[in-house]
């Protein structure tokens, strides 16, 4: 089952500071509706994409997909947005959605700004996986399984119950409400989570990472040139704690007050721990009694 529209329309941009350029842009838009299966894989393959997923109640899939060409010259914008391109096709329990740019001797002569705008409207509890380069991502109210991967992209996660698997190089990206497992392989990126209460593991490189409202049992990561901030619900000294940081600091704030260089371990009064491995970084570990510091 499927909807189509099209049509082209134009705006213009002002940009520049000292000296104002007018850029025309021409859009095509379209709209798409595919059936959902129990089960079914939504599977995006994008670049230079700004999407956001919004789960719903309904039993279908629902796309608004907006292509955008952007050029001084009006004629130039219409002709640059004949070399956008996108493909929806069902294969077997997956269904992939993907952005294209006409190859060839014409694309190499583009001078304009190229980019799509995706609104994906899709079942709860379908799984979602994201590939994404040079733009931005936001998944919203998914009940199942969630993998983002991100080169130069923002994302943005909320309200979400499955676990989440977290792939980026270059980019910010935020965490709220999450009741699922979180791993992360972070590279040069900066992390912001709130509320968040399913184990976190993984990896990251030259980056900072703050964990706000946390009830997380487990915590487990490796990294190397990474800051760490955590505030957690439960009594600090509940947890036990592996941290290091070589050339580093830890700091523990709170009910329980300590400065610590390199290495520092605890038995806590539970069975929750935090191992975190980290360099020429600080790891601060706060109570929730001092706020002040939420995003």
């Amino acid at each position: 089952m499927k909807r189509f529209l099209f049509y082209t329309i134009f705006t213009t941009l002002l940009l520049g500071v000292k000296a104002q350029t007018v850029l025309n842009v021409a859009t095509q838009r379209f709209e798409e509706k595919m059936d959902y299966q129990p089960g079914q894989v939504l599977l995006l393959n994008l670049e230079k994409a700004q999407v956001s997923i919004q789960g719903w109640n309904q039993d279908y899939y629902a796309f608004e997909i907006l292509l955008k060409s952007k050029h001084k010259d009006r004629q130039q914008a219409v002709k640059e947005l004949e070399y956008l391109k996108y493909q929806l096709k069902k294969e077997g329990d997956t269904l992939r959605f993907s952005n294209d740019f006409v190859s060839g001797q014409s694309f190499r002569k583009v001078q304009g700004i190229l980019n799509i705008e995706l609104l994906v409207k899709a079942p709860r509890s379908s799984k979602v996986a994201v590939s994404n380069a040079y733009g931005a991502t936001t998944v919203s109210n998914m009940s199942d399984r969630v993998s983002l991967e991100g080169k130069f992209v923002d994302s943005d996660v909320s309200n979400c119950d499955g676990d989440l698997s977290l792939i980026a190089v270059f980019g910010s990206n935020r965490i709220s409400d999450h009741a699922g497992d979180l791993y992360m392989d972070l590279s040069r990126v900066d992390l912001i989570g709130n509320q968040i209460k399913g184990k976190v593991t993984g990896k990251a490189n030259y980056g900072t990472i703050q964990l706000m409202g946390l009830s997380s049992a487990e915590v487990d990561i490796e990294a190397r040139r990474t800051s760490f901030t955590l505030e957690l619900i439960a009594p600090i000294d509940s947890y036990h704690y592996d941290l290091s940081t070589d050339l580093g600091t830890i700091f523990l704030e709170g009910s329980m007050n300590l400065k610590k260089s390199s290495k520092w371990e605890y038995e806590g009064t539970s069975n929750s721990k935090i191992t975190i491995m980290t360099s020429f970084s600080p790891i601060t570990i706060r109570d929730n009694t001092l706020n002040a510091y939420k995003q």
